[in-house]
């Protein structure tokens, strides 16, 4: 289990002084009056500052991130020669950092986020601003988030007008609530049911239950490109006509 000893409690709590004021007025009060050095926390900011500061150590205990991201990669074995671009990424993009350090990224992961502090990270490219679908998206072969709350909607959309590779780790947050089971479920169907539309355009939907979130169940949803596989005739084969 993930654990900070003496030293990494110095560094963590010099981040949270020295950035404090970058988060919002709910996690600003977090810090200043729940916020125990002792503790470690399941909150989503926490887990990204986790990834920022100890990323090597935070790697070796299981995460959410890392559940994502072995799936990621089975789905996408040349993930890292990918074009990424990760939507709703958070204040820190945990994700990206995880992925940078496991796969050695061959060009750098593009993260967009409205919330995102401008921190110096190698080989990521932050995007100060929020996602949406009129944005042009024609550089990036494959589109990601984790949990991107009502982000998810823009991304459907911008799939389904340009279609391209994606998998999100769905959260059944909406408009500053969560949907219950039977609102997220039903939410969530429509959505499969219009991505899936873009099989008649040669790709596949796949849909499939993680660790991550037991508690809800949120599915990681993935769009990619079929394979068909290559037929390769004889050069010497001729055609012959009785």
């Amino acid at each position: 289990m993930f654990g900070l000893t003496e030293e990494e409690k110095i560094i963590l709590n010099k981040y949270i002084k020295d950035n404090k004021d970058k988060y919002s007025e709910y996690v600003q009060r977090f810090f200043g009056e729940e916020f125990d050095i002792n503790e470690v926390y399941s909150y989503d900011f926490m887990l990204q500052i986790y990834s920022y500061l100890f990323t090597k150590r935070y790697i070796s205990n299981g995460n959410i991130f890392m559940y994502f991201i072995e799936l990621l990669h089975s789905k996408f074995p040349d993930l890292s020669r990918r074009k990424i671009l990760e939507v709703a990424s958070g204040y820190i993009p945990g994700l990206a950092i995880i992925m940078n350090e496991l796969y050695k990224m061959e060009y750098s992961i593009t993260c967009i986020d409205p919330k995102i502090i401008n921190l110096p990270l190698s080989n990521i490219k932050l995007l100060n601003k929020k996602f949406e679908s009129s944005m042009d998206t024609s550089m990036y072969d494959l589109i990601l988030a984790h949990c991107p709350c009502e982000a998810f909607d823009e991304i459907v959309k911008k799939v389904m007008s340009s279609p391209t590779d994606m998998c999100i780790q769905t959260c059944p947050c909406r408009f500053n609530r969560h949907l219950n089971r039977i609102e997220f479920y039903y939410y969530l169907e429509k959505t499969i049911d219009e991505l899936k539309s873009l099989e008649d355009k040669g790709y596949k939907v796949e849909v499939d239950e993680t660790s991550s979130y037991y508690y809800t169940t949120a599915p990681v949803i993935t769009v990619l490109k079929r394979e068909f596989p290559k037929i390769k005739y004889p050069k010497d084969r001729k055609c012959t006509l009785n």
